[in-house]
């Protein structure tokens, strides 16, 4: 694995007025991961899906906690994926739905929630990556802007919302 000395900041623009512009900086070590091998859980994964079952309409959670990911709209199976198949989508109709809430309650209070994407281009305006809530809310959304930049928006219990932004990724490889 190729390692090595980094130091990087990540800006990120909020919605809070005492605050609107944060900045992280990382100081460490990176290593490049192999394209083979897949994350695992451990007890504080409420669902794990690899998306690598290359056929089907949904996919299973390897939590050990039974999640089943259902597949809708143009979800087609590709070869190409990070650990060998993966999900692509028509950028207009598709989409993988989990029907357990996952997170117990309407209020997202702490929760960590990671995703492994590629495009193939750049959205017209945004494109909605995540998205947890009803048909009338909105808990929880991560988008890619047509700018680069990846924006999160949570829903607090005041039904105030926290949004973040990281600006423009430089790095995204189209």
């Amino acid at each position: 694995a190729d390692t090595g000395s980094h130091i990087g900041q990540i800006t990120m623009n909020t919605n809070d007025p005492f605050w609107p512009e944060r900045t992280i900086s990382v100081l460490g070590q990176s290593i490049t991961r192999s394209k083979t091998g897949t994350y695992s859980a451990d007890e504080f994964t409420d669902a794990l899906y690899h998306f690598d079952e290359a056929t089907g309409t949904g996919s299973a959670d390897s939590s050990g906690r039974g999640v089943q990911a259902n597949f809708f709209g143009g979800v087609t199976w590709v070869e190409n994926g990070r650990y060998g198949s993966a999900l692509s989508f028509n950028g207009s109709d598709s989409y993988v739905e989990i029907m357990q809430d996952l997170f117990g309650s309407s209020e997202l209070e702490e929760f960590t929630l990671e995703t492994w994407f590629s495009i193939s281009s750049l959205p017209t305006g945004s494109a909605t990556l995540i998205w947890r809530g009803l048909s009338n809310t909105t808990d929880l959304e991560l988008v890619i802007n047509q700018d680069r930049s990846l924006m999160t928006t949570i829903r607090k219990p005041s039904a105030t919302f926290d949004t973040l932004s990281t600006g423009v990724l430089p790095n995204l490889e189209l």
